[in-house]
């Protein structure tokens, strides 16, 4: 897990919703209970880097989960 999926972890124990950076439109956030994705643009792929954003916040998610709810894999 790289540096940025660490801190994301971090932030989801902390109760925070994480949302992209890159281009806020991106269309996901994610929290302690689940990633939710929303409509974007039609049309509009994801940039490389809004990519790898929402790989680890995945990343970080699955790890977050699989740690506080043990009975989930």
């Amino acid at each position: 897990m790289n540096t940025r999926a660490e801190a994301m972890v971090r932030s989801l124990a902390h109760h925070q919703t994480i949302r992209p950076s890159q281009e806020p439109s991106a269309g996901w956030s994610a929290t302690g209970a689940g990633i939710q994705l929303h409509p974007a643009t039609a049309g509009q792929p994801l940039s490389r880097a809004s990519a790898a954003e929402l790989r680890d916040a995945l990343t970080a998610w699955l790890h977050f989960s699989s740690h506080s709810r043990p009975e989930n894999v």
